[in-house]
């Protein structure tokens, strides 16, 4: 799998709500970096969507072009979610198919 294949597995992943394939996609010691917080962990990265992002009924992520470099993946999201849309950044490092770093970047959010 390349690593846009990885970056593509994980927003099928969250669209699908589906933490299995989530915790199959990050690196057992891999690293969550958000504005609410670093989680580390396959396990903890999994159960933090499974808590948060997962309950929400209108949870649609809308990622735009992937730019590729080696294993690093960037992408802007348009990312609705709780009756908002949020402009996302996601930049990705991806090591023998596994993100073993995800640092997401919130932008400003508007109703839908």
């Amino acid at each position: 799998m390349s690593p846009a294949d990885v970056a593509r597995a994980y927003f099928e992943a969250i669209r699908a709500r589906d933490g299995k394939a989530l915790r199959g996609l990050f690196a057992p010691d891999a690293e969550l970096v958000t504005p609410a917080g670093t989680v580390r962990g396959a396990e903890a990265i999994a159960a933090f969507y499974e808590a948060s992002a997962f309950q929400a009924a209108d949870l649609e992520p809308r990622p735009g072009p992937f730019l590729v470099s080696g294993g690093r993946v960037a992408c802007e999201i348009e990312l609705r979610l709780a009756g908002t849309s949020t402009a996302v950044a996601d930049f990705f490092t991806i090591e023998a198919e596994h993100i073993v770093r995800l640092s997401v970047f919130l932008g400003p959010q508007s109703p839908v």
